[in-house]
């Protein structure tokens, strides 16, 4: 990735502006320049002075494709995008960005059908597209034929393998592949935290907290918030310290993904279970907080106690302790 990436994996917004403005500017022909400076802006909430500054170039130079495309992805209104698309096809019916362009706007009125052929063109005329193959999938899982989404990754894989979603993509379609196809994302695509993330998810689904753990260590290193590393991370260091089993950890996982978050009963039996560990605590708490704050703040209370590099634990007391108006603990907690 380019610098202005690195520094929005690292959450410096401002200085990303800054770096990807700067670059914008000094390559003007080059169009993934372009694109990224138009994304963190509007991301930024900046749109207008986005739009204006490709609006002039449309004007300096009528007859250019790549400025009425570029005012297309600049604009938040998807009817004027639509008709700066358009034109960018009138000068030149072949502009592949531009048929992306379009395709995103039949996504977003969920016309599948229309998004199909229109990302299909765009790989079709250029196709190191990958923000076009992933539309492609998208579209395609749209309509749920999760068939025709793999044969797209793996086609986006062929023509476009440092870049990571199709990876992604392919691993959670295809789950029994998933081990391969996320070994040959982390060594193709190793400066992209989501790579690490899967795998560690998976190794930790598949019974390897040490390996999961260095896994998410790695992608925290290049994005410190990425979330499904953070969740691994919380789970295979109280695995590998010997606070919580294999069991354990699955059935946390999956009245996590219930739509009750699990009864109380359930929780009870886990945490007389799992005595030293957090997760269990912090389970039970987030069911009784529903109801009543004090249980929730004793098991939180606890859960810090146990584990106190536990960020979520953390988090989660010190939201509750705001909860319950104890504001100077709850400040100590939220700035750990």
């Amino acid at each position: 990735g380019s610098e202005a990436e690195d520094l929005l994996l690292r959450g410096q917004l401002g200085t990303a502006i800054e770096v990807a403005q700067a670059d914008a500017q000094e390559h003007p022909g080059d169009i993934s320049a372009q694109e990224l400076w138009i994304d963190i802006m509007l991301t930024a909430g900046q749109a207008r002075q986005t739009a204006a500054r490709y609006t002039e170039w449309t004007r300096v130079r009528p007859e250019d494709p790549d400025a009425h495309y570029l005012v297309g992805r600049a604009t938040l209104d998807p009817e004027a995008a639509r008709k700066a698309y358009e034109t960018a096809l009138r000068i030149r019916p072949n502009h592949a960005r531009a048929h992306m362009g379009m395709g995103a706007i039949h996504r977003g009125l969920k016309d599948l059908d229309s998004a199909v052929e229109a990302y299909q063109r765009a790989v079709r005329y250029d196709p190191t597209l990958s923000e076009a193959w992933a539309g492609l999938a998208a579209s395609w899982l749209g309509q749920n034929r999760p068939n025709e989404a793999k044969r797209v990754c793996r086609d986006a894989i062929k023509n476009v393998p440092s870049e990571a979603d199709a990876y992604l993509t392919l691993a959670m379609l295809s789950p029994e592949e998933s081990e391969l196809i996320l070994l040959q994302a982390v060594r193709n695509v190793p400066g992209d935290p989501r790579t690490h993330a899967a795998q560690g998810a998976r190794l930790l689904v598949s019974g390897q907290p040490v390996k999961a753990l260095a896994a998410a260590e790695t992608a925290l290193a290049i994005e410190g918030t990425n979330p499904q590393a953070l969740r691994t991370r919380m789970f295979a260091r109280s695995m590998v310290a010997g606070n919580l089993d294999d069991a354990g950890f699955k059935s946390i996982d999956a009245m996590q993904g219930s739509d009750d978050g699990g009864r109380v009963a359930e929780w009870d039996a886990l945490v007389v279970a799992y005595p030293k560990s957090s997760l269990p605590l912090m389970g039970r708490a987030s069911v009784t907080a529903r109801e009543e704050l004090s249980g929730a703040l004793v098991d939180l209370s606890l859960a810090v106690r146990l584990e106190p590099d536990n960020e979520e634990a953390l988090a989660s007391y010190g939201l509750v302790l705001l909860e319950a108006r104890r504001f100077d603990e709850a400040l100590v907690m939220l700035r750990k």
